[in-house]
């Protein structure tokens, strides 16, 4: 099997013999290639045929990515307002809502922030996503490598 791809096409033809052709959207892996058509094995089922003149968005897997950004952002945000909440309450419970906004108040939303950002990005590092390129199906070139298919792009001006 080759490359892992994800591929957006037009059916074929509408379940219901409408005129309307849905949209569907599946991923696995390349096993084979036509003028006209591509074919990947999704989730093991067998290898299925998507003719090229209905795919409307292609994409190959480029691997994996650290989560790591997004959880250092989430834990930021969500730290500071943490924090912000300690400080609300405190200063409700004091009945001095100006010193929310003091200099005192500002330094338990900054610790907030600073602990969500390290647990944030601790969490986020030890999880990852995958990495999709979105390619344009006309200026695709299939070559053999000793895994299977891959899918390349030329380079433009080469």
């Amino acid at each position: 099997m080759g490359d892992r791809i994800r591929v957006q096409a037009k059916q074929t033809a509408a379940p219901d013999g409408s005129s309307d052709t849905p949209v569907f959207t599946t991923t696995g892996g390349l096993t084979g290639w036509a003028n006209d058509s591509l074919w990947i094995d999704s989730s093991g089922h067998g290898s299925i045929p998507i003719y090229l003149s209905s795919v409307e968005k292609l994409e190959v897997n480029d691997g994996r990515r650290s989560n790591a950004d997004m959880g250092m952002a989430t834990g930021t945000v969500i730290g500071a307002f943490v924090g912000f909440s300690f400080v609300l309450m405190g200063a409700t419970a004091f009945g001095d809502l100006k010193g929310a906004f003091s200099t005192a108040g500002l330094k338990y939303v900054a610790v907030g922030a600073g602990v969500g950002f390290v647990i944030g990005t601790a969490v986020g590092a030890l999880s990852s996503r995958d990495a999709w390129r979105e390619v344009t199906v006309g200026d695709l070139r299939v070559t053999v490598a000793p895994n299977g298919l891959t899918l390349r792009v030329p380079v433009q001006g080469r």
